[in-house]
């Protein structure tokens, strides 16, 4: 298929809140560590997307993945000694206050929870986001990024990777709700974490 013929298709079948990246769309066909290839053969340097910190395709993960569907494929619901031998090797890294994990399975899904834990802490709702950062697709992120009933610009800073706007944004809320702030702040990859 051409660029043209998968856009049309795309448009056809895929949900329009669903946004292509750049104004001429790039036909990515594969992934080689930090470099993503187009269907004719040229290679971009990926520094966008949630792979800088291990590469696309990276031989030592994919096959430990392999390794482990081969033996079982589930969540953190039952008791497996990988699971706490890792927990054990991330808390080694950690001060005393911050050692516990929670594993969870995408970006979003960390952003949704970091959120959760930061309203339940501080009993507030408001955060403060990065605006045009990627926080995540579940409803309760798109309500705090793009319905917000209120944004104060806190900052601009240029440096030489571009421009960031810092944002306060107050969250929809019943009235007798406090509120405060929480943060979303992105990594050099653009995920963002609490």
């Amino acid at each position: 298929m051409t660029s043209d013929d998968l856009l049309a298709a795309r448009r056809r079948l895929i949900g329009g809140n669903v946004r292509i990246g750049y104004r001429r769309p790039l036909h990515i066909v594969r992934g080689s560590m930090q470099y993503l290839f187009d269907a004719d053969g040229r290679r971009y340097l990926d520094a966008y997307n949630n792979v800088p910190h291990v590469g696309h395709c990276h031989p030592r993960v994919v096959d430990a993945a392999e390794r482990q569907m081969r033996v079982l494929n589930t969540n953190t619901r039952y008791l497996h000694e990988h699971l706490e031998r890792y927990a054990e090797r991330v808390t080694a890294t950690l001060p005393e206050p911050l050692r516990v994990c929670y594993f969870v399975s995408s970006g979003s899904e960390a952003n949704e929870l970091a959120l959760r834990l930061a309203r339940a802490h501080t009993r507030r709702r408001d955060v403060i986001v990065l605006d045009a950062a990627y926080h995540g697709n579940t409803t309760t992120l798109v309500d705090v990024i793009l319905n917000r009933t209120q944004t104060d610009k806190l900052a601009v800073i240029t440096g030489p990777a571009g421009t960031v706007v810092v944002t306060a944004v107050t969250a929809p809320e019943p009235p007798a709700e406090k509120t405060g702030r929480a943060a979303l702040i992105p990594d050099q990859s653009g995920v963002v974490g609490v």
